[in-house]
């Protein structure tokens, strides 16, 4: 904060340009006589010449605080809940009457800062396929950068953020049976999920962590029904991971 002193122009001109009024008791003059006017060249104390009440300064002016840089160490998508279709990512999906998007939430890290979160909708690209264990997988391409943040407790512009995760590229999921002994649970296939960490995943199965729910055209979810991909295909349904 800064402080400036504020002296009253007016102050001063009552103070220079006013005589004792005729008439008043004063030093040197009789009650009939006016008393001598101000010394010109006296020098006027500003301090008495203003009010009491009045205060010598005015309040305190804010100076704008440089804005502090925070670095973006890294980030990985942790959980989500997707809804596709076959024309690809549905923007919402319904449960229970309920409209909800379609979002991955992702974990960031800050240097020096304690991490926080950000759920986005990414952006839809396209839909692959990637070979994962003698299987071939349907893969959702999605740009994230490209998409619209929904939460952001960061405390960082969503413009920043949004740069963060341009940096990510386009990453990709792919859901698939997992197989005997894991009904209903499907495997996740996960391409480009960290970003600026320690070692940049570019592929990893993560076995039985995820689960579809059948849906129908409208976007209607069926939580009791499941939705289980198998190789190479798409199945309507809302598609969720726990944390990882």
């Amino acid at each position: 904060m800064m402080w400036r002193p504020i002296v009253s122009a007016l102050a001063f001109a009552l103070a220079a340009g006013c005589s004792t009024p005729s008439g008043s008791s004063t030093p040197g003059g009789g009650d009939d006589q006016p008393g001598p006017g101000p010394d010109a060249s006296a020098e006027v104390d500003a301090s008495t010449a203003l009010d009491a009440n009045e205060p010598m300064i005015d309040a305190p002016i804010a100076i704008d605080a440089p804005a502090q840089v925070i670095a973006l160490r890294s980030a990985y998508w942790s959980s989500a809940a997707i809804a596709v279709d076959a024309n690809g990512l549905r923007a919402t999906y319904k449960v229970n009457g309920v409209v909800h998007d379609s979002a991955i939430n992702f974990a960031v890290f800050r240097s020096g800062q304690a991490d926080c979160h950000v759920q986005l909708r990414p952006a839809f690209v396209a839909f692959g396929v990637r070979a994962d264990s003698g299987r071939q997988v349907k893969m959702l391409r999605l740009d994230p950068g490209a998409g619209t943040i929904l939460t952001n407790d960061c405390g960082i512009a969503n413009s920043t953020i949004q740069t963060m995760f341009a940096a990510l590229g386009v990453i990709e999921v792919g859901l698939i049976n997992a197989g005997p002994g894991f009904y209903p649970r499907l495997d996740l296939i996960a391409q480009g999920m960290i970003w600026g960490g320690p070692s940049y995943v570019t592929h990893t199965n993560y076995q039985a962590q995820a689960i579809g729910h059948a849906m129908d055209a409208t976007g209607v979810v069926n939580m009791s029904a499941y939705a289980i991909p198998e190789a190479n295909s798409v199945v309507a349904g809302l598609y969720e991971w726990l944390p990882i």
